[in-house]
């Protein structure tokens, strides 16, 4: 009798030792499986943020370039003397003022020729990077009237000269040049201030030319100046 107690009393030792052990291997089990998928799951959140990320950059660039292709920055630039430049883009950090004489200017082919009468300075912008001349200032004062008259010849094709929306409604013959300006004449008091823009165009050059002048009568000058500086056919 005692034999079978003992007996019975190993048997269930057994059993629930066996049992115990199969529990705890089915929990380890279960743990592992949990802890795979869980990196599974990490692993495919990382790969999520990274394709996020990567369409966010991709549209920063698309925004960034449709910006600078419809301001011209890239693919060129046109200028209002000009067809568009396929692969400059023109600094104003990168220009250069240099002085330089009349006949150096009347020597070059652009189509305009100037007198030195009442002449105060002659200048042209270099772009230093591109190595090219852009356009050429010229300052005329006349000591008797104190009018101004000013000219910008721009002799580059690709350079965005800008001068503004103007609107020439007259035009004047003056030798072998066409005239297309607009004047402007205000009174205030007893003087008039008078303002003038025109433009000439030749084959090699665009002229843009400003005239500013204090009046008693409020007759315009602008014609009769402009006459005495450009060197003109016979």
């Amino acid at each position: 009798m005692r034999k079978n107690r003992k007996l019975k009393k190993i048997a269930e030792e057994t059993l629930s030792r066996h049992t115990d052990k199969e529990f705890l291997d089915k929990l380890k089990a279960e743990i592992c499986l949990n802890r795979a998928e869980g990196a599974g799951v990490k692993k495919r959140s990382k790969n999520f943020y990274a394709v996020c990320a990567g369409l966010a950059v991709a549209a920063c660039l698309i925004i960034c370039l449709t910006v600078l292709f419809e301001f011209g920055v890239i693919g060129g630039l046109k200028g209002e003397t000009g067809s568009p430049s396929q692969n400059k883009f023109y600094s104003a950090d990168n220009m250069y003022l240099n002085d330089i004489s009349l006949e150096e200017f009347n020597a070059k082919d652009t189509g305009i020729e100037l007198n030195g009468l009442d002449l105060l300075s002659v200048e042209e912008a270099v772009d230093v990077y591109y190595g090219e001349t852009l356009y050429y200032t010229f300052k005329y004062n006349d000591p008797d009237t104190f009018d101004l008259l000013n000219f910008v010849v721009v002799t580059n094709p690709d350079y965005p000269y800008r001068v503004g929306e103007t609107e020439y409604i007259d035009e004047a013959q003056i030798g072998g040049y066409s005239v297309f300006y607009t004047e402007s004449i205000q009174k205030h008091e007893s003087v008039y201030d008078i303002m003038a823009k025109g433009k000439i165009q030749t084959e090699k050059a665009t002229v843009y030319i400003e005239y500013t002048s204090v009046s008693l009568t409020g007759h315009s000058g602008f014609l009769e100046m402009l006459a005495s500086c450009l060197v003109v056919s016979e």
